[in-house]
């Protein structure tokens, strides 16, 4: 696979896109368009399964990675899909963007089967930032060894650490979470302060 050259929408290859999804009765005229609220086409996952894999066209692959985001796309197959596509495609400045809507994609549909695809995606740093939302993807798979997971990159990626921190509801982030009390970023103190406070009260209860 090699990265798309040029920042130029590849119109051509979304109008096969949009002739695959005609043929199983999905008429859009814009692929975008699957993105926007109140679309309803399950019948369109496999076919932007399969482009996603095939694509050498960075943005085609976020704007699939954002469709599948809405509540009638999210499925274990298409969580399987963004798993390989994450490890697959190039680490060029572009796809990290696209991969980064990957992992947003998959902090919506992960599961318990995921969570070593996961792990292992999140331990290479090849991936830089993209990994940021694989952290809560993490979460929502409940994967076993999370809170280790998270805390070994969350100095590389403080905003989706610590939100994934406080997503985990384990009062043993607590101490991985109290360094950013006095981070440089001021959301991110007081996201730590409010994830904290959370945990605190778990602690409570």
């Amino acid at each position: 696979m090699i990265a798309e050259p040029a920042n130029v929408w590849p119109a051509d290859v979304e109008a096969r896109i949009l002739r695959d999804l005609a043929a199983v009765g999905v008429h859009v005229e814009y692929l975008q368009d699957l993105c926007m609220k109140g679309s309803n086409a399950p019948a369109a996952v496999p076919v932007l399964i399969h482009w996603l894999n095939v694509t050498i066209h960075w943005d085609i692959a976020d704007v699939i990675s954002r469709i599948f985001m809405m509540p009638w796309a999210r499925c274990d197959a298409v969580a399987d899909a963004l798993c390989a596509r994450f490890a697959s495609a190039p680490n060029t400045p572009r796809w990290l963007a696209a991969k980064w809507s990957m992992g947003n994609a998959l902090s919506l549909c992960a599961t318990p089967k995921h969570s070593d695809r996961l792990l292992r995606l999140i331990a290479n740093r090849e991936y830089d930032y993209a990994r940021g939302m694989l952290l809560v993807a993490l979460v929502r798979a409940k994967a076993p060894g999370a809170l280790d997971a998270i805390a070994g990159v969350i100095h590389e990626l403080p905003h989706e650490g610590v939100s994934a921190l406080k997503r985990l509801k384990d009062p043993a982030a607590i101490p991985v979470l109290e360094p950013f009390l006095n981070y440089s970023q001021a959301d991110i103190r007081r996201a730590a302060r409010a994830a904290i406070e959370r945990l605190e009260s778990l602690k409570r209860d």
